[in-house]
């Protein structure tokens, strides 16, 4: 059966009063959901799950495992309501660490794609909250203690803005001051699934979740 080979990338366009950021629980943590679009290559259409009757949109989780029609495990099973063509996908490793630079892309996942589907480039939504940093002159910031900020949720831009109060000192000695606010905020924090060699070397991805093809592996054994 076709198999290829995606990585996640993550970056942010714009940092604005934020030293790092990171998922809650950060890129260890297998509950993390991406909103995913996947497209049957021989029929063309979109695939949906189907809710109470109501078609809703794919995600994909490292938290989630069944065996797909194949009788293999997927984090993802899929199947073309209209060729009946099946595969899904499976997270093979999940690495990561907090985003401190603007613009650059990050590896976090590398995935496998099974059967004739196509996975779109563009992850639509994250399914889970956010942390940040910001530094303070009250906080050590060198490693990484500054003051510490959420969970939050970016919109679908991938934007969140919110207040923080600065303690503003008076070099008269004068307490009577008033604190000022300050508005910081994330752009443009996005995903990308890109498709690569399965030769490619990609650094950052350090986590071991399963071996390729490895069909009797259950979820229990999926992140050791």
């Amino acid at each position: 059966m076709i198999s290829k080979r995606m990585i996640l990338n993550i970056s942010v366009e714009s940092l604005d009063g934020v030293s790092r950021i990171e998922p809650e629980g950060g890129w260890k943590n297998k509950s993390l959901k991406y909103h995913i679009r996947v497209s049957c290559m021989v029929c063309k259409i979109e695939l949906f799950d189907l809710y109470n009757g109501n078609m809703v949109p794919l995600y994909l989780s490292a938290a989630s495992w069944t065996r797909g029609q194949d009788g293999i495990g997927y984090h993802r099973p899929l199947t073309c309501p209209v060729c009946k063509g099946h595969g899904g996908l499976r997270i093979l490793r999940r690495g990561g660490k907090p985003m401190v630079d603007e613009g650059e892309a990050m590896p976090v996942m590398e995935v496998q794609v099974v059967g004739n589907f196509r996975v779109h480039e563009d992850i639509k939504l994250f399914y889970f909250g956010w942390m940040c940093r910001k530094e303070d002159d009250d906080y050590d910031d060198d490693d990484g203690s500054g003051a510490l900020f959420g969970p939050f949720y970016v919109d679908r831009k991938g934007n969140y803005a919110f207040k923080y109060i600065v303690n503003v000192d008076d070099d008269d000695g004068d307490d009577d001051h008033e604190d000022e606010e300050v508005i910081l905020q994330i752009k443009g924090l996005k995903g990308s699934l890109e498709l690569t060699e399965w030769e490619e070397e990609v650094k950052g991805l350090r986590i071991k979740c399963m071996s390729l093809l490895d069909s009797d592996m259950d979820s229990a054994d999926s992140d050791e």
